[in-house]
């Protein structure tokens, strides 16, 4: 009867891992101009100091209330959810 030795299957298992640790890693292909990347468009309102994009929401008595009303003064949006 052959008796199981853990210390060399752990060293394989280890060799394995490491193997395959580096070939990923020197696989990393970081090339931006490859075909089919996205480019990302940038949004309007979204750079620091731009103006938010006016929009309207209606509260629970459904009142319209619009970004643009509350120009010059200090809001706090707040979004939550149930579920």
């Amino acid at each position: 009867m052959k008796i199981f030795n853990y210390a060399r299957f752990s060293s394989i298992i280890f060799i394995l891992m490491l193997g395959y640790c580096l070939v990923t890693v020197s696989c990393d292909d970081d090339d931006d101009d490859e075909v089919g990347t996205p480019t990302p468009t940038p949004v309007a309102g979204t750079e620091v100091g731009d103006y938010a994009t006016d929009f309207t929401a209606p509260n629970k008595d459904d009142q319209n209330y619009t970004l643009s009303d509350y120009k010059g003064q200090v809001i706090l949006l707040t979004f939550g959810a149930t579920w």
